[in-house]
């Protein structure tokens, strides 16, 4: 899927690093942090003292900290399990739901869903079987009023097939039967 070049820009790596701020902070009691110690000991919990010092944080207040889509899509592109994320939405028109993969060739977002796609491919190849064998027996009446009757071609296989008339319409207008000829007049001897 390509990305608009607005949208290229906007989720490219130096403005995706505008989001994020890197800082030092504090290890241990602070100023900030000796009221909630002295709460908690009150609560009787014992809160340990550290000796202090620093680390780096990194926090999302740079630059472009109000670009919300640019915060999650760099969350997303950092994590360790953005393996997991699936490809594409679910399979299933209806559901369209993004997820997490369980297993690496997922393409439904749940069994549920796996079921209905599953089913509905079912379904669609056994009415493509069904429809195949429909103009099999359409081909095979259609030759045999071709050598036996005078009456209308349509009529003839309908009542042959069980095939409607519309049906046997359809079928000629989409290309999958072929109109039988129409049977020569049988000339008649005075």
């Amino acid at each position: 899927m390509r990305l608009p070049a607005e949208d290229a820009k906007r989720f490219s790596f130096p403005n995706l690093e505008k989001v994020w701020r890197l800082h030092l902070s504090p290890i241990g009691r602070t100023p900030e942090t000796e009221r909630l110690v002295r709460d908690l000991e009150r609560a009787g919990k014992h809160v340990r003292d550290d000796v202090g010092g620093v680390y780096w944080s990194i926090s999302p207040t740079g630059k472009n900290f109000r670009d919300q889509a640019a915060l999650y899509a760099s969350i997303l592109i950092t994590n360790p399990l953005r393996g997991k994320l699936c490809d594409e939405p679910c399979l299933r028109t209806r559901c369209g739901r993004w997820f997490i993969k369980r297993r690496a060739l997922q393409k439904q977002c749940s069994g549920r869903c796996t079921g209905i796609v599953q089913n509905t491919d079912r379904k669609a190849g056994l009415r493509e079987k069904k429809h195949k064998e429909d103009l099999k027996r359409a081909r095979n009446a259609a030759q045999k009023w071709e050598t036996s009757t005078r009456v209308e071609w349509k009529k003839f296989v309908s009542d042959e097939t069980g095939l409607t008339f519309k049906w046997l319409t359809r079928a000629v207008n989409q290309g999958a039967l072929r109109q039988p000829r129409t049977q020569p007049h049988r000339s008649q001897t005075h």
